[in-house]
């Protein structure tokens, strides 16, 4: 039996693990519904572009944008102007912000007096001739200043109506179709009132997941693109933190739904264009998109109008089915087996952890290299203690299914210490708790929390200890992060030394049938 790609192979497990998507159509909720569907923006801008609705099969275009921030070292109204021009002279018929029009105060420092982004925004916009009609999906900044509410009564006034307060409680998320296509704007910020306030940042409810699964079954056949300020990869960034936080669930829905081949990101301000789960996702910076009937590309403009954009997506799902294999009957999908990804600004074992063949009477036990952390530690007293961490997959988003192993085999060499943990970030479905993983001989496999590694007891000095958790119990969730970490404990004090471990053979196995 062949290997199957990546995406049958482990994607593919979250759908058929997940209920069918029916027939069914949105939910409506009303303007003041705290975590509802924005259901004004949806039959505004429907109602803006009907008149120009053309024929399904004639190419067009709209632009997209995000993290404009009109007041970040200084006003940048005039870059957010050029935008514009460029979305009218493309003939776009529409634009998206995807999220941080402004930065900070609402009421900032203009010439001899102060003037409020959200005004400058919409007058930036008013004084672009032919400029198209602009929609906004929510990012973390709209929270600053006068909250939520002052951006749509700036850019859309008199259209949401009932928002008590700032607006910053809301969930502001809307879908709309136009020429064939259907359009999602999400939102994953919202602050709650109290004491201390409640803040999600970066995170989508369920009930918002719930709506789109409804949104989009409701929507089947049409080419649809989704916005969202969160990103849901950053292979070429390192600060994956920035990630949306629920980052497996919304991809989750989205690969149900064949129609989803486009999702686009602000947050990291850089211009990206990767494949993975089936979806183009794109980073934004600055996009044109052209679309004929159900297709579409990103483009450039030039001189002469629009051309194809220059530069090649990144093919993360080719990396990601590399390590994916099947022996015997059984699929196994290998971490950091051939190469390390790159490390992030917070991991403090980045110049400490690399791969090495078989050194000093060490064999790795698979392959040809293993995972070796050395770094030079000073004395510490019974009150102090070292956190050190070292991200190993931040791209990998795994479904948890029946039969699932985790293992990895540990070895320490006269280390001053043993304590290790590899964590996985898992998000589960709505309703359902995680347990602790433990290792065949009943030790936990990863930390009690962020400043605590479990010892090893000495099981691993001086030879291979294998670590194998069953994660069947976990069926049904993700796994979207990988970090190894390792924390001096400080309920004694240890004397200066190496710490100096070897890890291989991280993997994941599950029955093929699966």
């Amino acid at each position: 039996m062949k290997v199957r790609s990546f995406a049958a192979v482990v994607l593919a497990v979250a759908f058929a693990c997940a209920p069918a998507a029916g027939q069914v159509k949105p939910a409506a909720a009303s303007a003041s519904t705290p975590a509802g569907p924005t259901l004004e923006l949806s039959r505004h801008f429907e109602g803006r572009l009907s008149a120009d609705a053309g024929e399904g099969g004639q190419e067009w275009c709209f632009g997209v944008i995000a993290d404009p921030h009109i007041h970040m070292y200084n006003w940048r109204d005039g870059e957010l102007a050029k935008q514009l021009r460029g979305w009218a002279a493309a003939k776009a018929r529409f634009g998206v912000v995807v999220g941080d029009l402004g930065t900070g105060k609402s009421l900032q420092p203009d010439g001899d007096g102060q003037t409020r982004q959200q005004d400058k925004f919409a007058r930036t916009i008013a004084s672009v001739k032919g400029c198209p009609p602009v929609l906004l999906s929510m990012g973390n900044h709209e929270l600053d200043g006068d909250g939520k509410k002052s951006w749509l009564d700036a850019l859309y006034p008199g259209v949401v109506k009932g928002i008590t307060g700032n607006g910053n409680d809301r969930f502001f998320y809307y879908s709309f179709n136009y020429r064939g296509c259907h359009f999602v704007c999400l939102d994953a910020n919202r602050i709650l009132p109290g004491r201390p306030p409640k803040v999600d940042l970066g995170m989508l409810p369920e009930d918002q997941l719930e709506w789109l699964e409804k949104d989009l079954a409701a929507n089947k056949g049409k080419l649809t693109f989704v916005f969202l300020h969160e990103p849901v990869e950053q292979v070429h960034y390192d600060t994956p933190y920035y990630l949306l936080k629920n980052r497996a669930g919304l991809i989750g829905v989205l690969k149900r739904f064949p129609d989803v081949q486009w999702i686009f990101h602000g947050h990291l301000h850089y211009d990206d264009h990767v494949k993975a789960w089936g979806l183009n996702v794109i980073h934004c910076g600055s996009h044109i998109v052209r679309v004929t009937g159900q297709t579409a590309q990103l483009a450039r403009i030039t001189p002469k109008g629009l051309a194809p954009a220059q530069k090649e997506p990144y093919d993360l799902g080719k990396e990601l089915a590399g390590r994916a294999s099947q022996e015997n009957g059984i699929v196994v999908y290998r971490i950091g087996e051939d190469k390390l990804e790159p490390p992030g600004r917070t991991c403090s074992l980045k110049k400490h952890v690399r791969l090495v063949p078989a050194e000093d009477g060490v064999q790795p036990t698979h392959g040809k290299t293993m995972m070796k952390i050395n770094k030079p530690l000073a004395a510490r007293d019974r009150n102090s203690f070292t956190h050190l961490c070292r991200y190993l997959s931040t791209a990998d988003v795994i479904p948890i299914v029946k039969g699932m192993k985790f293992s990895y085999d540990v070895r320490c060499a006269n280390s001053v210490y043993d304590n290790l943990a590899i964590q996985l970030r898992i998000t589960m479905p709505k309703g359902r708790q995680r347990g602790r993983l433990e290792n065949q001989n009943g030790m936990l496999m990863e930390n009690v929390h962020a400043y605590h590694s479990p010892s090893l007891q000495g099981k691993a000095d001086a030879s291979w200890y294998h670590r194998e958790a069953d994660i069947s119990a976990l069926a049904g969730g993700w796994i979207d992060m990988i970090t190894l970490f390792t924390t001096r404990p400080n309920n004694a004090p240890y004397p200066a030394g190496e710490l100096n471990i070897y890890v291989d053979d991280i993997k994941f196995t599950w029955p093929a049938e699966q």
